[in-house]
């Protein structure tokens, strides 16, 4: 049953599947609840199973095969990741007579029938049809429309057919007395958007069964594999996927285990096949003691499949079924239901039923210290962040009521940074979004200025004193060992007999080694030691030494009033005052807090600045409190790094996608938008890697945190990361003749048969004969997969590749057209050497084909360096080793790109035409050493019967290799022009990876503690004409329309506590904004710093805000006005004044209760 049929029946004790006892568990539905529409999303498995679900939905996921599950909201997941599903569920409800009867010629008029009304003839009735091909469906047929349609009048007809075994009849009813029957079923509808009525998945066992015994007599077969494994299967075959997952579905519920595979069409005007298989052994005999067939000879093929003949697989009560894809299906009225065990199935897989918080200076009640570290907790489980404001919170030393003294603010602080990092450490994909603020005249305002900047020494200091330690310590160690004179060595820790001893402590005592570790060394030394291991520390963000500090876990900013700008103009005192009673208790200079702030914003980017009076003297609603914190968010451009292959973020603009964060696990973004055209730098780092970025960008490097690329110096080093890989399969031989056929493959045109047809030759040397075989072989495998899969017809001779072979040269040619287009959808090789590159259709391979592929283009290419223990690749084609560059990142492995290598010339053979000399003025080559060669021996590696095999395990093997760092240096910053860029939203860790580097993020909404806002953008380029002109009614109508549904989108709101409930429906907060403003300027032609520019922007958003307010005013007229309204009345009319002043450019003395204006 539908989960939205069950909400709105209000079927509370209905008892449901939850997945417990081995998939058998059930429980009873206790709560129903309609959620409104919101985003949701489409959980592919790998054997066709779909979920649909909003992003905070919780699902039972497992990281890998047979790993521990844990519960993750759906915008946690990521491809690869597994979810359980139920094989042992089945439907109990009794069906009678009529009701199987009507389900058995539905599925017949879906599988082999029609339903419709003619054109054109001589009856244009509403019109049943029912085709037979033998006498037991002629019979089944019949039967079952005497009972359904008694009295109505039939008429049979023959038709004859090339197969002199079927005896093909149609049987048809017509007139308006079907019409009942046929909308009942829903049954006009198209081949393609085919699917099971609802009537029937709300049936009983028994209509079920008749319905899809029905379907499967008239689309499905029996497949007998008479071949070593002796295999078989039940299938069913449509073109349409609704179908396809809905009989799966049905299946599932019956207990049946099926998988959905899409097949292959190349034919032109054909719709894709889809494959429901019902492959597990207990599965057939399932199918065929439940469902089964209506001809002998189909139940005679599934006996046989069910025999001893054709044995198979048992199907485990929980399987672990890998996601491929999470997509989104847009907005949706959502449903939700509480059961007594707190999870249910939705289509058999186990499912389970950002804010601003207060903290008062208590240290156990509701709303007080360790309930806020409760509150963040649910929040950052469930993958939320959140922003408190400490100021209540006592300063070290401050008087407590029991008579002792407070241990201050950092204390605490502490306490919930290293909670945020356990509950990432727990099993989280996302580290804790979480944003600290503390008021300027906080009397631990010093403390916490300086906290991340402390943090980050002590991390210097464990990096270089733990490195110190083990070199100092080992020379001591090493030189307490000399020679006995016969050849040994023996132990001497006496100084006096010993200079080199001597020497080695006084160099270990100069850099400050602890004194016990140095005389720990001498008993080491007698014990036989000759090393000893101290552990070495360093700067990974993910590292210990980072582990071990604070301050980790948030974004820290102070909150700076204009009382303070004032002292610091007049370089006059800055007091600091308790909490308690408000008197001060120190007083310091504003131009030394002032430069301590800014000293450590530039060592580690924290604290950032909020301005307090500002954001207050704006603040509609001052009687019920301060403005105290803002919610942390995230911007980004260029390619981009995500869970499904690299994918170009303009391609991207308006979808979802699942993008790689800081932490290197994907998280679901539905924000990627054009932010118009500017000037943009091309960041290059060390190795190669580069991305044109704008200079304000920020991008992560492993010593300063988030620094601004025109900050960047050649001393930083960016984070690196990869995306995860597609789910397009590609048998692994087809996938490396690709990767070879790189290297020399050409296309030509030649008259075959008489007609101009497209050619595709690769020449190698003699001695890569086996070489080029295995592309042949590749290229009749994938054929060969086709033609299974019906996609193509049987091949001809002419259609299969083969090698022939010359004195010096050896070489493949190809015609078959599916063939050659395969290599067009993956390489890009008619534009000269030069420019050679792989499409974008390798961006969507699963990992298999894509080592496979790179494993081909190596295995041809790729050159291994003894002397520089390196694997390296060349080409004259630099945008090739960039695209492998970002494809290896996918396995982890970094590698080093160089230009201009050489000079000369390269002869190109094409067939047994004459060499052609080109001008190579750029030969690039693509470095891979260290642990990342390693790491391609195990992911890639070289053809098997390649030498460089061999040469590859044997430098492996006999040379030690360091850790490879995903980190690179800064290179070069270099002007380059301007670009149109984009931008998109990543709430979960405020970074992204762009072209391989770790790019960052900001704060969007202000209001009172304990409040959450609906958002919403209205993109302008939508209201900008053809004339020229911006059409501004409707986009007074477009923010007429957000505001009031901005305003309903309240009620459907969920919330993480209790006060953040009740204070988001009483002041009922709306964030309404808009983007894309200096398109729109661009468009104009207005420079956008000029001050018409500044005027354009003043008046849209004067506009937008006006209209809003007025559209609000409206609402409050009919539904009265928010509960907070009376209360703060003077004070938000005030503020709508003073837009409106500043609309219309007003004298500053007219604004009222403004400092700076």
């Amino acid at each position: 049953m539908a989960i939205g049929d069950m909400v709105t029946q209000g079927l509370i004790g209905q008892e449901v599947y939850d997945g417990r006892a081995q998939g058998t568990g059930t429980t009873r539905v206790v709560a129903v609840k309609a959620n409104g529409e919101k985003p949701v999303f489409r959980i592919k498995l790998k054997t066709g199973t779909c979920v649909e679900a909003t992003a905070d939905h919780v699902v039972y996921a497992l990281e890998a095969r047979r790993s521990q599950g844990v519960w993750r909201r759906v915008d946690e997941l990521a491809p690869g990741m597994r979810l359980q599903l139920s094989t042992r569920t089945s439907v109990t409800k009794a069906s009678d007579a009529r009701e199987v009867d009507e389900a058995a010629l539905v599925g017949w008029l879906q599988g082999d029938g029609f339903v419709g009304q003619y054109e054109s003839g001589t009856n244009c009735s509403l019109t049943l049809e029912f085709m037979t091909i033998d006498k037991d469906e002629l019979n089944f047929v019949l039967n079952r429309v005497h009972r359904v349609f008694a009295g109505v009048h039939y008429h049979i007809r023959s038709v004859e057919s090339k197969n002199p075994s079927l005896d093909i009849r149609w049987v048809r009813l017509y007139g308006e007395v079907l019409r009942p029957f046929v909308t009942k079923y829903g049954l006009l509808r198209g081949t393609s958007d085919l699917a099971i009525p609802a009537a029937i998945r709300s049936l009983g066992r028994d209509a079920q069964a008749a319905y899809l015994s029905a379907l499967f007599q008239a689309d499905g077969t029996v497949r007998l594999r008479s071949r070593q494994t002796r295999t078989s299967d039940v299938v069913l075959t449509t073109v349409s996927e609704p179908l396809a997952l809905d009989v799966q579905t049905l299946l599932l519920n019956l207990g049946i285990y099926a998988r959905i595979q899409r097949g292959v069409e190349t034919r032109v005007n054909r719709r894709t096949p889809y494959f429901v298989s019902i492959g597990y052994a207990d599965a057939r005999a399932k199918f065929r003691d439940v469902i089964g067939f209506v001809s002998e000879d189909k139940r005679r093929k599934l006996d046989m499949a069910c025999s001893d003949a054709f044995p198979g697989k048992q199907t485990p009560a929980l399987r672990e079924e890998t996601i491929v894809r999470i997509e989104a299906v847009g907005v949706q009225p959502v449903y939700d239901i509480q059961t007594e065990s707190g999870q249910y199935l939705s289509n058999n897989v186990i499912v389970h039923n950002c804010f601003i918080q207060s903290v008062d200076d208590d240290l156990v009640n509701e709303g007080g210290i360790m309930d806020l570290w409760t509150r963040e907790a649910r929040l950052f489980k469930y993958g939320s962040g959140t922003g408190t404001n400490f100021s209540k919170l006592r300063g070290d030393a401050e008087p407590l009521s029991g008579g002792g003294r407070s241990s201050g603010l950092m204390s605490f602080l502490r306490i919930g940074d290293r909670a945020a990092g356990a509950i990432k450490s727990g099993g989280t994909t996302r580290r804790a979004a979480k944003m600290v603020c503390l008021d300027l005249d906080h009397p631990d305002i010093e403390e916490f200025i300086d906290w991340k900047v402390i943090e980050e020494q002590k991390v210097a200091a464990m990096v270089t004193g733990s490195k110190i330690c083990a070199q100092r310590l080992n020379a001591v160690l090493k030189a307490c060992h000399v020679s006995d004179g016969n050849g040994g060595m023996k132990a001497d820790a006496d100084i006096r007999t010993n200079p080199e001893l001597k020497k080695a402590i006084r160099e270990a005592r100069q850099s400050s080694v602890p004194e016990p570790y140095i005389q720990r060394m001498f008993s080491y030394a007698n014990e036989g030691f000759t090393h000893f291991a101290f552990h070495e520390y360093d700067t990974n963000w993910d590292g210990k030494a980072y582990q071990t500090v604070s301050g980790q876990n948030s974004n820290n900013s102070v909150r700076v009033p204009n009382s303070f700008f004032e002292a610091l103009e007049k370089d006059g005192d800055w007091a600091l005052t308790r909490r308690v009673d408000g008197k001060a208790i120190k007083t310091i200079k504003a131009r030394e807090l002032w430069d301590k702030i800014a000293w450590a914003a530039w060592i580690c980017a924290d604290p950032g600045t909020q301005y307090d009076t500002t954001i207050n003297e704006w603040h509609t609603c001052p009687e019920d409190g301060r403005i105290n914190a803002s919610n942390p968010c995230v911007t980004g451009d260029t390619l981009v790094a995500t869970a499904n292959g690299w994918q170009r973020i303009d391609e991207l603009v308006g979808k979802t996608a699942q993008v790689i964060g800081s932490d290197g696990q994907p998280h679901t973004v539905t924000d990627i938008f054009p932010t118009g055209r500017k000037p943009v730098m091309l960041l290059t780092t060390e190795s190669g890697y580069q991305v044109r970025i704008t200079g304000d960008h920020r991008v992560l490097t492993t010593g300063r945190g988030d620094i601004q690329v025109k900050n960047l110096t050649s001393l930083d080093r960016i984070f690196l990361h990869g995306p995860g890989f597609g789910d397009q399969t590609l048998q692994a031989e087809a996938a490396f003749g690709i990767g070879v056929a790189i290297s020399d493959l050409c296309f030509t045109r030649a008259i075959q048969r008489e007609n101009h047809e497209e050619l595709m030759i690769l020449v190698m040397p003699i001695k890569d004969t086996d070489l080029l075989a295995c592309v042949a072989a590749g290229v009749n495998a994938q054929q060969s997969v086709l033609v299974a899969a019906g996609g193509v017809g049987s091949l001809g001779t002419r259609d299969t590749a083969v090698v022939t072979r010359g004195m010096t040269t050896a070489r493949l040619e190809v015609e078959a057209r599916c063939a050659i287009d395969l290599f067009h959808q993956l390489t890009v090789l008619e534009e000269g050497l030069e420019r050679k590159r792989l499409a974008p259709g390798v961006y969507e391979l699963d990992r298999l084909a894509l080592a496979a592929l790179l494993r081909g283009l190596f295995t041809a290419d790729g050159t291994i360096i003894q002397d520089g223990a390196q694997i390296v690749l060349s080409s004259c084609s630099k945008d090739l080793l960039h695209q492998v560059q970002l494809l290896l990142l996918s396995f982890g492995i970094k590698s080093a790109l160089e230009h201009n290598q050489r000079n000369g010339l390269a002869a190109i053979l094409f067939g047994e035409a004459d060499p052609r000399d080109y001008r190579i003025d750029d030969v690039s080559i693509l470095k891979i050493s260290r642990a990342s060669r390693r790491l391609f021996e195990r992911e890639i590696g070289f053809h098997p019967d390649s030498a460089k095999t061999v040469e590859l395990a044997h430098l492996n093997g006999e040379m030690t290799y360091d850790h490879d760092e995903l980190t690179d240096a800064v290179a070069s910053i270099e002007p380059a022009g301007e670009e149109d860029v984009f931008d998109l939203t990543e709430q979960a860790t405020h970074h992204f990876v762009a072209s391989g580097l770790v790019v960052h993020n900001c704060s969007e909404y202000m209001f009172l503690d304990d409040t959450a806002c609906n958002l919403a953008s209205l993109n302008l380029n939508q209201f900008y004409t053809s004339d020229g002109t911006f059409n501004l009614d409707e986009f007074r109508h477009a923010v007429r329309l957000w505001t009031i549904t901005l305003e309903i989108s309240v009620l459907m709101a969920s919330f993480p506590s209790r006060a953040i409930a009740e204070k988001s429906f009483v002041y009922r907060t709306l964030g309404l904004g808009y983007a894309n403003m200096g398109t729109i300027l661009m468009r104009l032609g207005i420079p956008y710093d000029s001050p018409k520019a500044l005027a354009i922007c003043g008046a849209i958003t004067a506009l937008m805000t006006g209209e809003s307010y007025a559209t609000s005013a409206e609402m409050a007229a009919e539904l009265g006005p928010f509960e907070g309204f009376a209360r703060n009345r003077e004070s938000m009319l005030r503020v709508i004044k003073n837009h409106r002043r500043a609309a219309y450019h007003a004298p500053g003395e007219e604004y009222e209760s403004l400092t700076i204006k």
